[in-house]
């Protein structure tokens, strides 16, 4: 939620369409109207990014037709698990055969099987995950894991005071977000959610102390 969140507020009143090429036009003009026009709008693949990250499509997929935005060049369609809407709108809506007006976003977001492939990413690629909500937690644990005892509190609260002040809309916007607005944000993130809940559950039951 929290990211979903971040990522609207980010970019609220920077320009009349500030993300053109990360959210499409459509999008763009979506929120101008507000945070949950946004949220809810057909197009909008700000929900579950991470799980489709996790997939590892962007490893499988074909070469661009257009060249990448950024590098002008040619490149494998890692846009299909980031931001660039239109090279992720043309790689998911072929992948399932959907348009995202027929409701694409919502359909991945109750998917068991991108849920499974970015479980099995998480299993087979990586030697160990953390959570940036757990920070102090996640640094115990993978002290433990390397035969360590952490001696050290990491005060996450100062760390982030270190942000510029162009920053601070970000928070005050999120502050302003209604219950019932956070709530229809979760409910469109279930996937990430999935793994989230995967991940946390993993990484619980790794002791905090060698011995």
């Amino acid at each position: 939620v929290e990211r979903v969140i971040s990522e609207f507020f980010w970019w609220k009143g920077k320009s009349p369409c500030p993300r053109l090429h990360e959210w499409g036009r459509p999008l763009c003009e979506a929120g101008q109207l507000g945070l949950r026009p946004w949220a809810d709008h057909p197009r909008n693949l700000a929900h579950n990014r991470q799980v489709r990250f996790f997939t590892m499509e962007g490893e499988k997929a074909p070469i661009n037709k257009h060249y990448n935005l950024l590098s002008g060049k040619k490149e494998p369609q890692w846009e299909c698990s980031s931001f660039f809407a239109i090279y992720a709108e043309d790689y998911w809506t072929k992948h399932y055969s959907m348009s995202m007006d027929a409701g694409l976003v919502q359909h991945m977001n109750n998917d068991q099987n991108i849920i499974d492939a970015a479980i099995e990413t998480l299993e087979t690629k990586f030697w160990f995950v953390g959570i940036q909500e757990e920070y102090q937690l996640s640094l115990e644990k993978f002290a433990y894991l390397l035969g360590k005892i952490l001696n050290t509190h990491i005060n996450v609260a100062n760390a982030s005071k270190s942000k510029s002040h162009k920053d601070a809309h970000i928070g005050q916007g999120k502050k302003d977000v209604s219950q019932s607005d956070r709530e229809r944000i979760k409910s469109m993130n279930k996937a990430d959610y999935a793994i989230y809940d995967y991940v946390r559950e993993k990484l619980v039951q790794i002791p905090t102390s060698p011995g």
